[in-house]
This record gives structure tokens, C-alpha cells and sequence, in this order.
């Protein structure tokens, strides 16, 4: 490993689990969303909201990898077709608390602790986790 500085990891499913926490994140949004705008929840039935996230998809192909930027758009769309004019940003954050409350894998601490010493650690992710989180 000579000559090698830096090692790049990516962090959904490397370092954590994600699909837990992300069904998770999104109860805690759908539970948020229905407290403060109760007529969305027919909105946030699977086939609804899968059939919003394929119009938004569609919509803007050219911003498929902005994970955020789709998210807040659906949950937008979820009040729209309910008579809101939800605060999206709001709705997020909550979803975004949620998201980067997880739980690494067992062994991640203890490797990521010996790796640093003779490496830089750099993370990259197509996902929206928040390391300051």
C-alpha cells in the first residue's frame, strides 16, 4: 500500500445500513406531515407517493442525483394534492434528523480509527447523509 494517501469510502451501506434508517426517516416525515396536515394522508399511500416520485423523476432528469432537492419537490407535490401549500423545508428537516440518526456497523469505529492513522479518510456519497450529524 506504498505510495497510497487518501482512501475514499462511501457511506450508505458501507458504513451504516441505510434501508432501516430511511424507512424509518420516512415514517417519522409521514407521522409529521399527518399531524400538521391531515388530509395528505391519502397522498402518502406507496402507490400515491411512488407515482409522484416518477413524475418528479421525469420532470427533472437532469437533477436525478440531487436526493434533497427531489424529496423537498415530493413533499411538496404530497401537500399540493391535498390542498396544502406544505412547508417543505420544514417537513425536510425533519425527515433529515431522522435520516443521519443511525447506527454504524460494529466494526466501523474501530476500522475508521486504524485507517486514519496512516491515511487521509475522505467520504463520497450520492446520498444526502450529513457527517456533522
Amino acid at each position: 500500500m506504498r505510495g497510497i494517501r487518501a482512501i475514499t469510502l462511501d457511506l450508505d451501506d458501507t458504513l451504516w445500513a441505510i434501508g432501516p434508517v430511511i424507512r424509518r426517516a420516512q415514517q417519522r416525515l409521514d407521522n409529521w406531515l399527518i399531524a400538521n396536515y391531515p388530509g395528505v394522508a391519502d397522498s402518502l399511500r406507496p402507490d400515491t407517493l411512488a407515482k409522484i416520485r416518477t413524475e418528479v423523476l421525469a420532470e427533472h432528469v437532469d437533477r436525478a442525483y440531487d436526493l434533497t432537492f427531489l424529496r423537498l419537490e415530493v413533499i411538496a407535490r404530497v401537500g399540493r394534492s391535498a390542498g396544502y401549500d406544505i412547508d417543505a423545508d420544514a417537513a425536510f428537516a425533519v425527515f433529515d434528523d431522522a435520516r443521519n440518526d443511525l447506527e454504524l456497523f460494529p466494526d466501523v469505529r474501530p476500522a475508521l480509527t486504524s485507517l486514519k492513522k496512516r491515511f487521509r479518510l475522505v467520504a463520497l456519497t450520492n446520498g444526502n447523509a450529513n457527517l456533522e450529524k
